[in-house]
């Protein structure tokens, strides 16, 4: 019997899946495969306030994601990108 193929997955546009996530105790996070990896803010330190307002979460949800592409390409690890989504 054959195999189905994967099929792509990720985020339906207009849906409610921000890419980032809240665990009650333990702060805001984003899946990368099976990890779970906390959001930061433009300090570097994890975001665990559960009340923190939804454009702080985007940026660093934005940073988050430059900051991944960037690493992946040059093969460096750098601070998050704040400064280029200024």
């Amino acid at each position: 019997m054959a195999r189905r193929q994967p099929q792509n997955r990720g985020r339906k546009a207009g849906s409610r899946n921000n890419g980032y996530w809240f665990r009650k105790g333990r702060g805001w996070y984003v899946t990368e495969g099976d990890s779970k990896v906390p959001l930061c803010g433009k300090d570097g330190s994890h975001i665990k306030d559960e009340e923190t307002t939804t454009e702080t979460l985007k940026d660093a949800y934005a940073a988050h994601v430059c900051w991944r592409h960037y690493a992946k390409w040059c093969g460096a690890c750098v601070d998050p990108v704040w400064e280029a989504l200024e």
